[in-house]
């Protein structure tokens, strides 16, 4: 097989030639140097308190070292922001986290939050726990629990934009 014919089967693969010599750049697919955060699964009783992990997931060329989200929680649970408290990620890289009531309106609490704190930067894993209640009438069945506006600054302070995302709240 030629080389031509070689190179062509390489996906993803750009070919270039200067003086002479051949360089292959592998085209890296965005979504793999992507950050994310992530809401764990939870399950809970009526009447009882949850809680669930806000995990980021990140290359490790390019962890932030700060994050900001907004945090939606449907009527159905009840969240004070007191109760969102930083997670192993973040306390091993010396952060703090301050969320606060944002806005307010008949179906959804937004909880805005900031972590930042000191140059290291966040490691994958937890970077805040989010502690919950549901009432006592609270409804059987599945709660979306979102995070929207997400955020980062890089360690070199750049802009990090995060998905959008949302995870299950199971009440029994």
């Amino acid at each position: 097989m030629g080389t031509f014919a070689a190179s062509r089967r390489m996906a993803g693969s750009v070919k270039m030639f200067r003086n002479g010599m051949r360089f292959f750049f592998l085209a890296i697919p965005a979504t793999l140097l992507a950050q994310t955060l992530q809401i764990t699964p939870s399950a809970v009783a009526r009447g009882a308190i949850g809680s669930f992990l806000i995990r980021l997931d990140s290359p490790a060329q390019t962890s932030p070292v700060s994050l900001q989200w907004d945090l939606a929680v449907p009527k159905q649970i009840l969240v004070n922001a007191h109760d969102i408290v930083p997670g192993s990620s973040a306390e091993s890289a010396e952060k703090s986290l301050s969320c606060a009531a944002a806005t307010l309106d008949r179906n959804v609490s937004i909880y805005r939050c900031i972590l930042a704190g000191g140059p290291k930067t966040l490691q994958n894993g937890a970077v805040a726990i989010v502690k919950y209640t549901v009432p006592e009438g609270g409804h059987p069945g599945n709660i979306q629990v979102r995070i929207q506006k997400a955020l980062g600054v890089s360690k070199n302070v750049k802009k990090i934009e995060l998905p959008n995302t949302a995870g299950t709240i199971t009440i029994r």
